[in-house]
């Protein structure tokens, strides 16, 4: 059953053009200036069912704070239909109602109140809220000496605490670090189990492949692309690379090096070789890379490096260390690929780099950074990341 429905939705602001700062140009200009018209949302359709953790993403200006705001009941839209069935906590601006002047717990008690949660109640969770914060220690001092992570630990420990079947969320554990950010996600994980709605909007793409059930690209306040968590994540990848491209960037933060090779195409492909983003555990799984050598050069090393979604280092080799690189290539158009026999990771999400270098790691032809990624799924109920072949032995 859908407990979010949105429906043809469009959101448009007026812009004005002639500002108009003082009261006397209000008097003496009195007259309208003129004003464009500003598409925030058009045409936005998709729906969240019930106990689904939704992700939201997108560029800046893509609409996606708009659209929260609108599931929010907080801007009106312009045309189309929201319909909301169930209360709605809107994680939007985490710390507004906040006094700087005030302690820890004056504030708890005073942000718990004007979230609907009784006084009474928010007193009992005090300790609770202070805890989850890890703010114990400073239970009396004053906001206004708190840092911006202290701060937002507490505005989130307080916003969990009211009951709500709809979360909506804004970017909303930016400031937090890892360690905070992976037990806010088990708060939500526990949510989900007690069937509450959680949407998320976020610049984590491996948050969204991570816990996200479904999720939407927008892009200049349309959806580019509707479903399943990673496949979204890899269209909005494959966007920006494209961008990236037509800029004719030769260096970014997820991608460097000479472009005498390029990398042209990276496929993910199954047993029986169609293209696949995710696997089950113990499947063979093969990674095909399509080059371009605009020169002659004298040694090519391919290598490839797996990682789990939060950046661990699982696994690594290349076509030199296995006794395989192909030595003075000439112009042309190339492939080569690599086969994981089986598959033998737990359930979740992995990311991989790519690279083509010459005779030392030094002269790097094209680097991919953790651009592409696949899910395992696995139903045995084994727990972890690797899954080691064994067997059991009893004996009397």
């Amino acid at each position: 059953m859908d407990i979010v429905r949105v429906t043809t939705l469009t959101k448009t602001f007026r812009i004005p053009t002639d500002r108009k700062t003082t009261f006397k140009d209000l008097i003496v200009h009195f007259t309208s200036g003129g004003s464009s018209t500003l598409t925030a949302l058009n045409d936005v359709s998709f729906s969240v069912p019930r106990g689904q953790f939704f992700g939201i993403i997108g560029p800046n200006g893509s609409g996606k704070s708009t659209l929260l705001k609108c599931l929010a009941g907080i801007l009106v839209p312009t045309s189309g239909h929201v319909k909301v069935e169930g209360k709605v906590s809107p994680f939007l601006e985490l710390g507004v109602g906040f006094n700087s002047e005030l302690t820890a717990v004056e504030n708890i008690v005073l942000n718990g109140t004007i979230l609907g949660v009784p006084r009474r109640e928010i007193l009992k969770r005090v300790d609770t809220i202070l805890h989850f914060a890890e703010l114990e220690k400073f239970a009396q001092m004053k906001l206004k000496n708190f840092s911006s992570g202290m701060q937002v630990r507490l505005a989130f420990s307080v916003a969990i605490q009211v009951d709500a079947e709809i979360l909506l969320m804004d970017e909303v554990l930016a400031v937090g670090d890892a360690r905070f950010q992976e037990k806010s996600f088990s708060v939500f994980n526990e949510f989900k189990r007690q069937g509450k709605t959680i949407i998320l909007v976020t610049h984590d793409l491996t948050a969204v492949e991570k816990y996200a059930d479904r999720a939407i690209l927008l892009d200049a306040g349309k959806v580019v692309t509707y479903g399943e968590p990673i496949k979204v994540v890899r269209t909005y990848e494959e966007r920006n690379r494209a961008r990236n491209g037509a800029a004719g960037a030769q260096k970014s933060e997820n991608r460097w090096g000479t472009r005498e090779v390029e990398i042209t195409h990276v496929s993910l492909l199954g047993a029986q070789g169609g293209s696949h983003d995710t696997f089950s555990t113990g499947e063979s799984l093969s990674i095909e890379v399509s080059y371009r050598a605009k020169k002659a050069v004298p040694r090519l090393t391919v290598g490839i490096a797996l990682y789990r979604y939060d950046g661990y280092y699982l696994y690594g080799t290349n076509t030199e260390v296995d006794g395989v690189s192909p030595t003075n290539v000439a112009e042309g158009e190339y492939t080569v690929r690599l086969t994981y026999l089986a598959l033998d990771l737990l359930e979740g999400i992995y990311k991989f780099d790519i690279a083509l270098y010459g005779e030392d790691e030094s002269k790097v032809y094209d680097y991919l950074y953790r651009q592409y990624s696949f899910k395992v799924t696995n139903a045995t109920g084994e727990e972890g990341t690797l899954r080691l072949r064994h067997r059991w032995e009893f004996s009397s």
